[in-house]
């Protein structure tokens, strides 16, 4: 992780064109049809004999890596609400078809993990199955499991990019009056967020050996994600990400527009020539690091 952004939904929908042309554009065939394609089918039962040791126990490295594959070729980590998925989804077409940015979204590119713990309760926890009652401990018990395994992935994804934009709006964050900061009652934001903001830096290779880099600093799904439970979640951190607007994906559009009429550059390099831009503009490094 190099760099982090926030940007508010709004912007999103400003950025097209407005509300009514943000429907057209999910309604579109165009965008159907790029959102299936986004979709990867894996084709292994959740609970396959692959999964289970010689001595019969289930490897969760080999379930986590069938259901939660964590996806080398992407630039940037969208978190977002599961309620705002469409704006993701806009957000990484732009970013993909105008920029060659690769997008990573879980709920488009990994399974669903209510699936997981269905299989899981389905063979291991009930108290009287053919009432369709589960044991209580042992129910507590599987869903420990499912979340360590897709913490581990959201972690070891969060690392391998090089950049994450979180989504903000009403369905993602919330102002208390008794919490200074910004909250959200999604345990699986409040996640990402605090990975995002305290994982290890990583510097892209492109900038390894240039001085003086940054400009300055700033600060030291898939399923419900609050499952109706009124439990806050501070996200102090959100803080220490830089914003973007509908201007800056403007900036950006306008750039790549540029670079391909007068470059010629691959697909990568032209990702990677927008996230300079996009760092340059936004103040996060300098630009004479790339003269």
């Amino acid at each position: 992780m190099f760099a982090k952004y926030k940007i508010d939904i709004n912007e999103i929908i400003s950025f097209v064109g407005g509300t009514k042309h943000f429907s057209e554009i999910i309604a579109s065939t165009k965008f159907q049809e790029w959102v299936s394609k986004q979709y990867d089918a894996y084709p292994y039962d959740i609970l396959n004999p692959m999964v289970y040791g010689k001595d019969g126990n289930i490897r969760a490295d080999i379930v986590s890596e069938q259901q939660f594959p964590i996806l080398k070729n992407k630039h940037v980590f969208v978190s977002h609400s599961s309620k705002d998925g469409d704006a993701a989804k806009v957000l990484a077409l732009f970013l993909k078809i105008t920029c060659g940015i690769n997008c990573f979204i879980d709920s488009m590119l990994w399974n669903n993990i209510a699936d997981l713990q269905k299989e899981l309760d389905g063979k291991y926890c009930w108290l009287r199955e053919k009432d369709k009652v589960y044991d209580y401990d042992k129910r507590n018990n599987s869903t420990a499991h499912v979340h360590a395994m897709l913490s581990t992935a959201l972690f070891e994804m969060i690392d391998s990019c090089e950049c994450a934009i979180f989504i903000e709006s009403q369905n993602s964050t919330i102002k208390l009056e008794d919490i200074k900061n910004q909250s959200t009652f999604s345990p699986w934001i409040y996640e990402e967020i605090n990975y995002i903001n305290k994982i290890r830096e990583n510097t892209p290779k492109r900038y390894i050996g240039r001085k003086q880099l940054k400009a300055f600093s700033v600060g030291g799904k898939m399923m419900n994600e609050s499952m109706n439970i009124p439990i806050v979640y501070p996200l102090n951190s959100i803080n220490e990400m830089r914003t973007i607007d509908a201007q800056t994906l403007r900036e950006l559009n306008e750039r790549s527009e540029f670079l391909q009429k007068h470059e010629g550059l691959t697909i990568e390099q032209l990702a990677e020539s927008i996230l300079d831009t996009l760092y340059i503009n936004t103040g996060f490094i300098k630009s004479h690091i790339l003269e």
